[in-house]
């Protein structure tokens, strides 16, 4: 899957082949064809890795779950923008997928189970009237958006994304989604 994944996001989705995939990891294409039966299920298999692998970094530990809304969706945040700059393959193929046709809108269901703790917030911060909008789908791609900015700004080496960009860029987002200053 990494190397799927490095092949994906450097030679696009439709010119990486099985063949090309078995060359680039040494493992031979039947015994990838084993695991999977065929680019599309390796695709599918691959964007709910890297959703796990998302989750899990974002996740609150046990102390952190009594943590105020504000400082808990900080802590997504910074968490899922360093998740993104450490793993930049994993950003640019999930940011790839995420509005494609490749990925049911079922598995893009079955994924939301990976970052439940995004939902929860939302939905916190939905219940409470903090947050205006109340539609947490679109809050969520709402935020989604918001914060992938820094991100490719900082990939792409377009401006450096100092600590204080990033707080700009986290306090615009909290103001945008709450009706007081909180």
């Amino acid at each position: 899957m990494e190397i799927a994944i490095g092949l994906f996001v450097t030679k696009g989705f439709q010119q990486t082949s099985m063949a090309h995939l078995s060359r680039s990891s040494g493992i031979a294409t039947g015994t990838i064809y084993h695991y999977f039966k065929g680019k599309n299920e390796l695709i599918e298999q691959t964007y709910l890795y890297v959703t796990e692998q998302f989750g899990t970094f974002i996740s609150f530990s046990d102390d952190e779950l009594d943590l105020p809304l504000k400082e808990r969706f900080r802590l997504v945040w910074e968490r899922a923008y360093t998740f993104f700059i450490s793993h930049p393959d994993y950003f640019f193929f999930k940011d790839t997928l995420t509005y494609s046709p490749l990925i049911s809108q079922e598995l893009k269901e079955e994924a939301v189970k990976y970052y439940q703790v995004s939902f929860d917030i939302i939905n916190e911060g939905i219940t409470t009237g903090v947050f205006t909008n109340k539609n947490p789908m679109a809050l969520a791609r709402w935020i989604y958006n918001a914060l992938i900015t820094p991100a490719q700004l900082k990939l792409s080496d377009q401006m450096e994304v100092t600590d204080v960009l990033l707080n700009e860029f986290f306090e615009m987002t909290w103001k945008g989604l709450t009706s007081v200053s909180t």
